[in-house]
């Protein structure tokens, strides 16, 4: 557990780092994008000057750009879903 919330928390620091420095010619500052984003919806004028979508949009659009790549590798670990002669090497069975 302890290793893993370093891992987080040096992916976080250079994500930080890299956004920070991308951006600082524009704002300036330390950029927190998730931070930044909670802050930009959360204002209602932004909800006045860009309105709002329709909810049918994240399973149409979002869900398949964000999960199409998860249903490939779940598709090639479905039995059966092997093509011939695309064994892996060490999988043979005795026979």
């Amino acid at each position: 557990v302890v290793l893993g919330g370093l891992g987080f928390a040096a992916a976080a620091a250079a994500l930080v780092a890299a956004d920070s420095r991308y951006f600082a010619a524009k704002d300036g500052g330390v950029v927190v994008a998730p931070w930044r984003n909670f802050v930009f919806n959360a204002d209602p004028e932004n909800l006045k000057r860009f309105g709002l979508h329709p909810r049918y949009l994240h399973a149409l659009v979002n869900a398949p750009l964000l999960y199409a790549p998860l249903l490939l590798v779940v598709y090639r670990r479905l039995p059966g879903s092997e093509r011939p002669g695309s064994e892996r090497p060490g999988s043979e069975r005795p026979g």
